[in-house]
Parts: C-alpha cells; sequence; structure tokens
C-alpha cells in the first residue's frame, strides 16, 4: 500500500489494534495494495457494527463482515438480539481519507438495502446467504428494527442530493410499513 497520510496512518493503526484478525481466506488477489485497502474496508464495517451494538464483541464484529465477491453491497450484517436490531453496513476505506461518497455508492447501498428488504438474496455469497433467517425474522417480526450503516474514511459531510435519496428511502419504507 502507498504511504498514507498521517490522519489515514493512525485510523489504520486503531483500526489493526481494535478488530486484528479479519478474514482475508476469500480474497483472490495477488495485488497486495487492493488486499490491504480491502482488509481495512473489513476492519472499517466490523468496527461500525460494534459500535452500533451494545452487546457486540470483537469477534462478533469480525464475523459479521459478508463483504467479498457476492455481498451484494452489504459489507457487513449483525443481528443485535438484546436490541432487537440488524445492523447492514457498507464501508469504503480511501487511502487518501478525502474521497466523498458518491451518488453511485448511495445509490448502490440503496439497491442492496432494498435486497435485502425484499429478501433477493439470490446474487449472493454464502457469508450473506447464511444471515436468510435473520432477515426473515426481522422483518416478520414486530418491534426489531433495520439499522443501515455506510462508514468511510472521508472526512467531509454527505452532500444534499445523497442525503436526499436517503431521507427518501427511508420516508418510502416507513409509509410501506418498513
Amino acid at each position: 500500500m502507498a504511504a498514507l497520510p498521517l490522519k489515514m496512518r493512525q485510523i489504520a493503526g486503531q483500526l489493526e489494534q481494535l478488530m486484528p484478525e479479519v478474514d482475508m481466506s476469500d480474497f483472490s488477489s495477488s495485488n497486495e495494495s487492493a488486499k490491504e485497502s480491502a482488509k481495512y474496508s473489513r476492519r472499517l464495517a466490523a468496527l461500525a457494527v460494534q459500535m452500533e451494538s451494545s452487546n457486540c464483541s470483537v469477534q462478533d464484529a469480525l464475523d459479521s463482515v459478508v463483504d467479498g465477491f457476492g455481498d451484494i453491497g452489504i459489507d457487513a450484517m449483525y443481528l443485535d438480539e438484546i436490541n432487537r436490531n440488524l445492523i447492514i453496513v457498507q464501508s469504503k476505506w480511501h487511502e487518501s481519507g478525502k474521497k466523498g461518497i458518491s451518488k453511485n455508492e448511495i445509490l448502490n447501498f440503496k439497491n442492496s438495502l432494498e435486497c435485502i428488504t425484499d429478501l433477493n438474496l439470490g446474487e449472493a455469497n454464502k457469508r450473506l446467504r447464511t444471515h436468510y433467517d435473520e432477515i426473515v425474522k426481522v422483518l416478520s417480526t414486530p418491534g426489531y428494527s433495520i439499522t443501515a450503516v455506510f462508514v468511510t474514511t472521508c472526512n467531509n459531510k454527505i452532500n444534499k442530493e445523497n442525503k436526499s435519496i436517503i431521507d427518501n428511502y427511508i420516508k418510502n419504507n416507513k409509509r410501506r410499513g418498513r
């Protein structure tokens, strides 16, 4: 991996301490830089899960990572049974720490959430499909909720257009009872 800016080196160091042993056994690229970026993105997803759940261990957070080929745009998923909350994470590791969230990335995440809420996991990888029964439980049991998290190393706020996409998605799903 190229030399990281100071802020990103600090974030990388914290991720290595907090989420040390992320599974990369499915990663087939021989490109070491791509593998390192994917490793940090997975660590970031696991940390987001742990931060959203009051009872998630480091190992549970690491086990929640579903990132990889066929992840349909979902990088981690964790069912917090105590809080009756399904946590769904998309993470973006940008080495510069400056690249913002694109409209396409937001739309892809929204489409991913729709696949989950429509139980359309036909194209999903094995790690994501193992959550199928949990998803069904959340969607069919009163009192459960879904928290969608888009985490990035970008230091910019989400722009108005992307915020509008997410706000409209939430509003439409509330109307549909989701």
